[in-house]
Order: C-alpha cells, then structure tokens, then sequence
C-alpha cells in the first residue's frame, strides 16, 4: 500500500521549498472494506502501521481505536473487540492529518510505509512484552 497524496502535487512556489515545494498538509482519510470467514474467529488478531504521518487517529467499524501523532514511528492497535465475522463487512477507517510548518524537510504525506494485519493464535505474546 504506501501512498504519499503530497507527491501528486501541485509543486508551487507558496510552499515551504525546505520541504518540498508540495502540499504535504491537509486531511486524507483511508479506508479498507473486509470480512472474515466465521472459522477464523478466536484468533487475536492487530493492524501494525510502519509509517501514517502524522496526526492518526484509526478506526474500525465506527469506533476509534486509538491516535498516534507522530508520524515518524510505527504503532498497533488492537482489533478484537471491535472484528465482525462471517459476512460482516468490516471497514478501517484512518484520519490523517500533517500540519503545515511542521518539518525541516519533506515528510511526506499519507499512509507512507507498509500496514500488516497480524494474525495470531489465542495465545500469543503480547506487543514488546517482557519476559
């Protein structure tokens, strides 16, 4: 998936030319329409986003399951509360929002790096655990 939206421009001289000469601030919303099999259900399963900038907030189905503001770091979320399965449809939803005058250089815009969908057994090791 990465997409940067900043990229398709337009490149103009009113923008800050330290980042870019592109129009990297805004609102974008993304969003992914899915379903589960029935038979899947009782797994855990969480969305990991290696990179969203900046100012996220994530949803699914509805309801929000958490904000992340910094764009430059990866984050997770829990979905298990929230799945729908069988043929439910479930729907990510995710907000972004970069600032304007909020980097140095170009920091892209959009959900820039890889998402995953992590599936794992009932039991499993909870994210950056301690043994």
């Amino acid at each position: 998936m990465p997409h940067d939206w900043a990229i398709e421009g337009p490149f103009d001289k009113k923008y800050n030319p330290n980042c870019g000469g592109l129009p990297f601030f805004g609102v974008a919303w993304y969003r992914k329409h899915f379903t589960l099999p029935a038979a899947v259900k009782g797994r855990y399963y969480s969305i990991e986003f290696d990179g969203a900038m900046s100012n996220a907030r994530v949803f699914l189905n509805g309801k929000e399951l958490g904000q992340r503001p910094y764009g430059y770091i990866g984050f997770s979320f829990d979905l298990n509360l929230l799945l729908k399965f069988g043929s439910e449809e479930n729907v990510l939803a995710v907000r972004l929002a970069p600032e304007d005058q909020s980097s140095r250089w170009y920091p892209g815009a959009g959900i820039y790096r890889n998402v995953w969908l992590d599936i794992t057994g009932a039991v499993h090791v909870a994210r950056w655990a301690l043994p």
